[in-house]
């Protein structure tokens, strides 16, 4: 404790004695002094000073590792006798007032995060416990204006931007660029809910007026599976079928829309890569044909069709689709899973393919009306462009007609076959 006292003895002084301090003379060798009782000595002055084991006005409290003064530095270190800084504190502190910072780069510094700690205790703590709270300012604008700023509310777990009381702020400038990672390893998922009227859940705004690629980029990273949708709009059941799933605006005109029935709008219709074509059981079963083959209609089973077999058929269908652009049904797109599948557990239909149609019917698509590959027989004739065909006596193939009667017409010949057998396109237009 010597050293300790010293350095506060150089702060004080030695000219004079102050209160509480006793001295001798310091006229007489200081060997020839009587001891201090009770009390400590300056070597440089003989002065005797009284100290106290408790903080007393006009005694010296004995330092300690609790409040320690570095004699050489001047810092000083609460609850350790090294301070690394002008204060250096050890353990937990309590501030009962407001905590000012001076300069206008000062900031608060928390140490590095060890990601290795399974449970690992908060930076920054806001409350001992839960309060019952509605708001909590964390952050606020300034103490003109206490509700405006960071919230905190407790009751929802929820952190909310503020600018009043009753209206919270829908503008969170957060910068350039930013990457919200949602581990999935426990279950969490990004979710954004709102609750005003006539205001968007989520609205995506882009003010730049340069080239720009995207507003919105959705992507998938990884290989997708069964029921990962890219992205999956719903609506609960019995909402109004007009409710609109997607729509596209410009200017204020809807330009494109999905209704919640599944009907499709659009001001310039829709670009398909081919043909229009129906879903047709096939009697004899749909591996019995196969692409490009004329079908003709079964007349002892309603709404189906077989393989053409005979020229000049009345019963002419059209082609079995290759690659058809639109196809119709009468069955529903989609079908119930298989109970206790994947796509049961999670209350998922299945998409219902041509084929599963095929697998599951017999139905393949065929095309009505389009340009279609079609397979064809010169057994009548060359075959050149813009000629008129007909079913023909080999099966599956059509063939050129010069004067073909009503009701017999296939369509027209897009591509030429000079003999025997082949494929080209045709236009189908039965009549």
């Amino acid at each position: 404790m010597k050293h300790q006292l010293l350095s506060v003895v150089a702060l004080i002084g030695t000219a004079g004695i102050a209160t509480g301090m006793q001295s001798v003379s310091s006229a007489e060798p200081l060997g020839k002094q009587l001891p201090c009782a009770g009390s400590v000595r300056d070597q440089a002055g003989g002065a005797c000073l009284q100290a106290s084991s408790t903080p007393t006005l006009g005694a010296l409290y004995p330092l300690s590792s609790d409040l320690f003064v570095d004699p050489i530095t001047g810092w000083i270190g609460l609850g350790k006798t090294n301070p690394a800084s002008r204060l250096d504190v050890l353990g937990n502190v309590d501030v009962r007032g407001s905590l000012a910072l001076g300069r206008i780069n000062d900031g608060i510094q928390f140490s590095t995060w060890n990601p290795y700690f399974v449970s690992p205790t908060p930076m920054l703590t806001m409350f001992d416990s839960g309060t019952s709270n509605l708001d909590r300012m964390i952050v606020g604008h300034s103490p003109s204006y206490p509700n405006y700023g960071l919230c905190y509310r407790d009751a929802t777990d929820q952190f909310v931007f503020q600018s009043s009381p009753a209206v919270p702020t829908l503008t969170v400038d957060i910068g350039t660029k930013v990457d919200i990672t949602v581990d999935t390893d426990i279950s969490g998922h990004l979710q954004v809910s709102g609750d005003r009227y006539f205001e968007p859940v989520l609205d995506v705004l882009s003010t730049y007026s340069g080239n720009v690629f995207d507003v919105v980029n959705i992507e998938r990273t990884d290989l997708a599976y069964s029921l990962n949708n890219v992205l999956h709009l719903q609506v609960p059941a019995g909402s109004s079928s007009t409710a609109q799933l997607i729509q596209a605006d410009r200017g204020g005109d809807i330009e494109f829309r999905v209704d919640g029935d599944g009907a499709i709008f659009s001001d310039v219709g829709i670009t398909t890569p081919a043909d229009f074509a129906e879903m047709i059981e096939v009697t004899t079963g749909a591996e019995s044909v196969e692409p490009g083959d004329v079908v003709a209609i079964d007349p002892l089973h309603p709404r189906s069709v077989h393989i053409s077999t005979v020229s000049h058929s009345s019963l002419v269908m059209g082609v079995y689709s290759t690659k058809p652009g639109v196809v119709g049904s009468e069955r529903e797109w989609d079908m119930p899973a298989a109970p206790a599948s994947e796509a049961f557990l999670a209350d998922e239909r299945l998409t219902l393919k041509r084929s599963d149609m095929a697998e599951l019917y017999d139905e393949v698509p065929v095309a009505v009306v389009g340009i279609v590959p079609t397979k064809v027989s010169a057994e009548n004739g060359p075959i050149r462009p813009g000629d008129l065909l007909v079913t023909s006596d080999t099966p599956g193939h059509a063939m050129r007609a010069d004067d073909p009667k009503a009701g017999t017409i296939l369509g027209k010949a897009l591509g030429s076959q000079n003999e025997g057998t082949g494929v080209i396109r045709v236009l189908v237009t039965l009549q």
